[in-house]
């Protein structure tokens, strides 16, 4: 009986290992590299709606597109003015690239202006306007990021086709700092919906102290129904 050499059993169960178990790990991804974010390959829903809380209030949102950029709007009635938020993101990766807002006190605006640029390398340029003047300053945003500017609207073109946790990096233009955030996704559940029972899939963030539900219907193209500020008891609602 011909004797194999000890050195190429070994090679052998190295190769067979590494058939077995794929490139890099179990699930086939790099351990080393960030966290992604489940986005799908379907464009967002363009036009406006508004969602309405029980006190009468109203969110209005908008999605419009350009040739190279999705642009997400934000627009809140309060007493003192109307409040926006304005985030410009990439239409593939869904990455932001700018994003504005500006919040109305009784002492005079706020606004926040951040840059990310393209293929940002975890850095943004931050620009606060007050009555007291004008700062800036970068902020370190390492990937993967999501601007304030862009939720919930950016969520709707997440894979809602199996449960995910995921971390990033949530930039709080008015913090001046991006802040550990978490998103759940959910499995789709029936919902009640202008009188009817309509299936959807909650989206849970969680940063800072901040709780939010965001509910999403199962069917394409996924349109945002209900928003639920958990930490504010507030609900917002499709009228």
């Amino acid at each position: 009986m011909r004797r194999i050499p000890l050195s190429n059993i070994a090679t052998r169960l190295v190769l067979l290992g590494l058939l077995a178990c794929g490139p890099g790990n179990g699930s086939g991804t790099d351990p080393g590299a960030p966290p992604r974010i489940p986005f799908g390959d379907r464009p967002l829903a363009e036009g406006e709606f508004t969602l309405v809380s029980a006190a009468g209030d109203t969110l209005r949102f908008a999605v419009a597109s350009s040739r190279r950029d999705l642009r997400l709007a934000r627009y809140r009635r309060a007493s003192t003015g109307l409040d926006s938020l304005v985030a410009i993101i990439d239409p593939r990766s869904y990455s932001p690239v700018s994003s504005f807002q500006r919040v109305h006190r009784e002492d005079g605006s706020l606004t926040a202006e951040v840059s990310y640029g393209r293929g940002f390398d975890g850095q943004a340029r931050l620009a606060i306007t007050s009555p007291e003047g004008r700062r800036e300053t970068n902020v370190r945003t390492p990937p993967p990021t999501l601007d304030q500017a862009q939720l919930p609207l950016s969520l709707a073109a997440l894979d809602f086709e199996a449960d995910h946790v995921v971390s990033f990096n949530f930039v709080a233009a008015f913090d001046q700092r991006a802040i550990p955030a978490r998103l759940e996704i959910g499995a789709q559940r029936p919902i009640a919906h202008r009188g009817e029972r309509v299936r959807a899939y909650p989206v849970h963030l969680r940063v800072s102290g901040l709780e939010e539900r965001y509910w999403f219907a199962a069917d394409p193209p996924h349109n945002l129904l209900r928003i639920e500020e958990l930490t504010r008891q507030i609900t917002w609602s499709r009228p």
